[in-house]
Order: C-alpha cells, then structure tokens, then sequence
C-alpha cells in the first residue's frame, strides 16, 4: 500500500527497547490521522530469543491522544524477511489481530501494518481520528524491537508537513 506514496510525516511511535514487547501488552503513541490520507506502522525487529516468540498485533482507532475511547479495527499487512531479502503480498487482518511472530519468527524482519484515514475515521461509526498499534505479548520471550510511524499522501498544501501527535 505505501509504496510509492509521498511521506508527510515519520515519527517515532516505540523507541527501540532490548525488550521491547515486555510486560504483556505495550501500545504505542496515537496519531492524528486528520493531516494524511493513509498511513503505517513498521516494526523493525532485530535479535529474537528464539523461533517460539509469538507477539499479537493489533490497530485501534482512537478518540484522542491518550486515548479515552478506542477500538479495534482491521489493517492490511506485510513483512519482510532479511534472509530471503522480499516482502510477503498485502493480506488483512481481522480486528483480532496478526500475529507477524508467529507467522514469520526471524531476527532482522520488519512488519508493515497499513491502513487508510478513511478506515480510520469510520472506524464502527465512531468518528475516531487518532490511531494507536498495540501488541501483546503471547509468549514471553525476549525481542528487540522499535516502531515508527509513517503519514502518507499529506493534505496540507504549502508542503509544510503537519503534525500528528496532536
């Protein structure tokens, strides 16, 4: 989905941790979604402990920042696989989640989670605007990891990026 789509805006949603997934349920900033059209969150992993990781993955919509009110919603998603040096073809997910370390438990691999502003906004009827990634940890098992934040396809039109932790 983001390939090929002008970034607005890049942010730090987790800052890398040695142990990132820690404590059974980690989410990560929310976003405002109101200044891009789509957006994603990648996950760059580097050491994993061992093949039996298993971290689910989820997309909320949110009402603001901190959030009061949320919900899960569905998302596209992709990995990528250094080993094999390819990305997987876009699937979706359901609002239960994807679990990328069950799917694919490599050191070094990134996770794409993708989603559109209009998908957000609609979110249940909800008219949520901010969007958050949380992952639970199903196993507990040591990853290294970090989040970034991507705003695709900007609506402001001076190309001065906006923000969209506020």
């Amino acid at each position: 989905m983001w390939h090929g789509y002008q970034i607005g805006y890049v942010g730090n949603a987790l800052p890398p941790a040695a142990d990132a997934y820690a404590g059974g349920a980690v989410v990560t900033d929310c976003f405002n979604m109101e200044n891009y059209h789509a957006g994603a969150f990648l996950i760059h992993q580097g050491a994993i402990e061992d093949a039996g990781i298993s971290n689910l993955v989820t997309l909320k919509a949110c009402d603001d920042t901190t959030p009061t009110n949320s919900s899960t919603m569905i998302f596209r998603y992709r990995y990528y696989t250094e080993t094999t040096d390819l990305w997987t073809a876009p699937a979706t997910a359901a609002v239960t989640g994807f679990n990328f370390n069950a799917a694919s438990p490599v050191s070094n691999g990134i996770h794409s989670v993708e989603f559109t502003a209009a998908e957000v906004f609609a979110d249940g009827g909800n008219g949520y605007t901010y969007v958050q990634l949380a992952i639970a940890e199903t196993a507990n098992k040591t990853v290294t990891a970090g989040i970034l934040f991507f705003g695709f396809l900007p609506r402001h039109v001076n190309q001065t990026p906006g923000g969209a932790r506020t």
